[in-house]
């Protein structure tokens, strides 16, 4: 056991929490008064004057730190913030000016300053902190003994995790700080790893610490002492079972191959408690036991389990409580198809999201069960319903749509029976557009949606102006929520969500004015009537940030114009997002779309491509085929690819780097496989609870004539 160097104070206890900084010590003084004239010169001519007067509650107060020359006087502010904010609350005190010192103190001992002495003094309205720091001692080793199922390099970098967690110091840095009390944390922590792993009888702790001459390194031995580790052994049953020892034993199967910790064992009851109640068995009761104790010299812990089955319960009846404007007839129908099925847990909580993600309620609405004669439960829900008439506002800006503006009126429970009404009113510097939307979201009190709008728009495109105006109807209807909902056939397949919609829709449309050439206009007044189909695939973690999983969408429509012609359009898109390490996060995407068509389609149903969403190194919708005049004129075929890398900067903040190529057609005859044009390029995002705030800087790496160095994107949302 090598000993510390002459200047190293002794141990000291972590910092305790304020107001607990210090055990009270209780002293019995004894002083004798004897009369004295008011001034005690004439007796002691070296008498001090009296300590300056504490600051008063309120009071300006200055801290001066005095000999710091390592630290920024605001990080040490930053340290003691706590204690300073208390000072000016309860005034300038001998307590809290010794809690200063004690924690400036522990500020530097955890970074290394193991010798450092701080000392306080109270002037007029000031307090003033002594700091001696000392010299700082590092790790010079970390030396590990005894341990065979962790390897040294997991153990060393338990040891250092918590120091690391305050430091910004790399592991493996030859000036990695010693800190001691970090260390004895490091052991608790690695001594929590070994007990989960069954290691019970583990034992993790300091063997010796070892300082140089001069106190600035240390050289640290820890020492592991691993003991047996604990498995589950002979598992016996006892009570009503309900079901074969076999069938229990398969369920908690997984848990009883890992190793045997306490923990664990609840772990057991809980599962087959769950297993049980799922099963209908309301009154179903497990209680789990085992001690290391009675294990054996393999050190195989026995189990017994004593197990109260109990009948199988179903749902019967329902009663609703709390409600205002919303038809209780509307939520029993949301609940129906519990009638007379096997209590779950599991089956109440789902119904109960269900309602929550209506919108119509506070919170979710609180289910309870009243047990009945002849094994029933009679379902009771109380709920609050939330406020159904919402005015709204938004607004932002776009390089493309430029300022934004729009107002919203809705109802979320028209008629008491959740169907949704809104009246919307937008503008922009290119649109101006009003909406009047209603839906249903149990069509004939089935899981299916329809949705109704009635819309009039005005827009100025780039090359031409139009409006237009119509009416559109959707059917859709989410097949599977998640994964455990998928039938036996497709319960590999990673799906979230399975959503299909059929609509229809007739526009007017009517081109006002245009700078575009003629011939290359298509007509310019019409009607169109579309009839099409559309799938979304969604295992993304999030929709609005999403950091991993896949979306992959298609559609299918038919389009007949006014004087007969026709064309079907198809698109298909598949997005990809990847976190790596460092927290990026990486996304992908293709897309395609094609016209198929006898006649060239008006402009305004082609694709475009160029813009914040597409190939960011073109302005918005500049990107394809041209007219004589130079105006852009969109295409039939497209495909589009899109690549992007995002790491944090600070907080919210994070940068991006981008890559995106696409290729436009003027033919619906095949997808462009050749021909693409690309954009490299950076970016700033913005995070906000509803998506992020993009700045996109695209840049072309190969220019053709008459095309810009890039282009420049300001929006909102995820380009892909």
């Amino acid at each position: 056991m090598g000993s510390p160097p002459p200047n190293a104070p002794k141990p000291s206890a972590p910092p305790a929490p304020p107001g607990l900084a210090r055990p009270l010590a209780f002293r019995l003084r004894l002083t004798l008064c004897l009369p004295l004239p008011a001034r005690a010169s004439w007796w002691n001519p070296g008498a001090q004057p009296p300590p300056p007067t504490p600051a008063l509650p309120g009071q300006s107060v200055q801290i001066q730190f005095q000999g710091a020359s390592t630290f920024s006087e605001k990080k040490l502010r930053d340290a003691i913030s706590e204690q300073i904010r208390q000072i000016r609350t309860e005034g300038l005190t001998r307590p809290n000016a010794d809690d200063a010192a004690y924690y400036l103190s522990a500020f530097y001992q955890d970074r290394g300053y193991a010798s450092v002495d701080v000392q306080w003094q109270i002037l007029p309205n000031a307090l003033r902190l002594s700091i001696r720091e000392g010299a700082r001692v590092r790790l010079r080793s970390l030396k590990i003994s005894g341990n065979r199922f962790l390897s040294s390099e997991d153990v060393i970098a338990r040891l250092k995790s918590p120091t690391l967690e305050r430091s910004d110091t790399p592991a493996a840095s030859s000036q990695f700080p010693f800190v001691r009390d970090d260390l004895l944390r490091g052991c608790s922590r690695l001594l929590d790893v070994y007990q989960s792993e069954g290691f019970l009888q583990a034992d993790i702790s300091p063997e010796s610490f070892d300082f140089s001459p001069d106190g600035t390194e240390a050289d640290a031995t820890i020492l592991v002492e691993e003991g047996p580790r604990f498995r589950f052994g002979e598992v016996s049953f006892e009570g009503d079972l309900g079901y074969s020892k076999a069938t229990l034993l398969h369920i908690l199967q997984p848990l009883l191959s890992l190793p045997f910790t306490p923990p664990r064992v609840s772990e057991i009851e809980n599962s087959l408690q769950k297993f049980l109640t799922s099963k209908g068995h309301y009154e179903a009761s497990v209680k789990a036991s085992a001690s290391p104790a009675l294990a054996s010299p393999e050190a195989r812990v026995p189990l017994l389990l004593t197990i109260h089955t109990g009948p199988v319960y179903r749902f019967e009846g329902i009663e609703i409580r709390g409600l205002s404007r919303l038809s209780p007839l509307w939520v029993h129908n949301r609940l129906r198809s519990l009638e007379g099925e096997r209590y779950n847990p599991d089956l109440l909580d789902s119904k109960s999201r269900r309602l929550m993600n209506s919108g119509l309620f506070e919170a979710p609405p609180e289910i309870s069960l009243l047990p009945q004669p002849q094994q029933t439960l009679r379902v009771l829900v109380a709920a609050r319903e939330a406020k159904a008439r919402e005015l709204g506002f938004s607004g932002g800006y776009g390089s493309y749509e430029g300022a934004m503006l729009g107002v919203r009126l809705s109802d979320h429970n028209l008629l008491g029976r959740a169907m949704q009404g809104s009246i919307d009113l937008a503008f922009s510097q290119r649109s101006l557009s009003s909406e009047l939307l209603f839906s249903n979201p149990w069509l004939f009190e089935t899981p299916t949606e329809f949705l109704s709008r009635l819309f009039i728009r005005s827009r100025n495109e780039r090359g031409y102006d139009k409006r237009e105006g119509g009416l559109r109807g959707e059917l859709s209807r989410t097949l599977f929520e998640n994964r455990s909902a998928l039938p036996a056939a497709l319960a590999r397949l990673p799906l979230d969500t399975l959503r299909l919609t059929a609509y229809a829709q007739t526009r007017s449309v009517e081109v006002t004015s245009a700078i575009v050439a003629p011939e290359a206009l298509g007509k310019t007044a019409y009607q169109i009537a579309s009839f099409g189909l559309s799938s979304v695939w969604d295992n993304r973690d999030a929709p609005l940030n999403p950091t991993s999983g896949w979306i992959a969408a298609a559609l299918l429509d038919s389009n007949t114009l006014g004087n007969g012609n026709s064309f079907l359009r198809s698109t298909a898109r598949l997005s990809w997002h990847f976190p790596l390490p460092s927290h990026i996060d990486f996304a992908a995407s293709m897309r395609l779309g094609v016209l198929s068509q006898h006649s060239a389609p008006p402009i305004d149903e082609r694709f475009f491509l160029g813009g914040g969403t597409t190939v960011r190194s073109f302005r918005e919708r500049e990107l394809g085929p041209r007219d004589s005049r130079g105006n852009p004129i969109g295409g039939a075929a497209y495909s589009l690819a899109n690549a992007e890398a995002s790491f944090p900067l600070y907080q919210n903040l994070r940068a991006a780097l981008f890559f995106d190529t696409g290729a436009l057609s003027e033919s619906g005859a095949q997808i462009p496989l050749s021909q693409f044009s690309s954009a490299l390029g950076l970016g700033i995002r913005y995070a906000l609870p509803v998506g992020p705030l993009r700045l996109d800087v695209g840049f072309n790496p190969d220019r053709k004539p008459k095309e810009d160095w890039g282009a420049a994107h300001l929006s909102f949302g995820f380009a892909f």
